[in-house]
């Protein structure tokens, strides 16, 4: 009968436990060395994260604004009255509110009027997320104040009768406008987003968002 010789290293079990058992715990080099590839890569990462994010929030305002105007102009075509959609420049606040043409072609004192056949119609306000301001086109005219009476009914009435407010945007009973243009800016992070508004069809559009805060 033929004999197998083995080792001594092969008949031992613990030793065979031993040589394939694997490791437990990383070294300390090891850990220090991962951390290491972690904060680089967070730090290479980190802007561009934050830039994504602040983008998001100005696009998801300006698709806010967008819904404001879209609602103003069905406020128009649904009632049968002229409404339109005022902004603070420089501001967060705006509102959509009824307004009889006459009105708006008389200031008084510079404070326009409205009739009070409107008193029953629909209005909204709103405002934009923190650090977020409306910025108006260069051409655009101021309203230094607007009569308390037209913000009846809403319930920051009595600080919106002290804003000064842009010229409006008017949506007439057909839904048509004129053409008109704002953004939104975000001072701190030097970004804003531009929305236009087609006269012919009331629609708006949301442009991309871009580097230079507009004026």
């Amino acid at each position: 009968m033929k004999r197998v010789r083995t080792s001594r290293f092969a008949r031992s079990p613990w030793r065979q436990r031993a040589r394939f058992a694997p490791r437990s715990a990383f070294t300390l080099l090891e850990l220090l060395i991962a951390l290491a590839l972690i904060a680089t890569v967070a730090m290479m990462t980190w802007p561009a994260i934050m830039r994504s994010t602040a983008d998001y929030r100005l696009r998801r305002a300006a698709q806010e604004i967008r819904a404001a105007l879209a609602r103003t102009r069905a406020f128009a075509v649904e009632s049968g009255v002229p409404y339109q959609f005022l902004y603070e420049p420089g501001g967060r606040r705006y509102v959509a509110i009824p307004a009889e043409r006459e009105g708006l072609a008389t200031p008084l004192g510079g404070v326009r009027s409205l009739t009070t056949s409107t008193d029953d119609l629909e209005r909204t306000s709103g405002s934009l997320p923190e650090q977020m301001t409306f910025q108006g086109s260069t051409d655009r005219t101021s309203v230094q104040r607007l009569q308390p009476e037209l913000f009846a009914g809403l319930s920051d009435a009595a600080e919106l009768g002290g804003v000064s407010w842009a010229s409006p945007i008017v949506f007439s009973e057909d839904g048509t406008t004129n053409d008109d243009t704002l953004s939104i800016a975000d001072p701190q992070k030097s970004r804003s987003v531009e929305l236009k508004v087609r006269g012919f069809t009331g629609v708006t559009s949301v442009g991309p968002v871009s580097m230079e805060v507009a004026l």
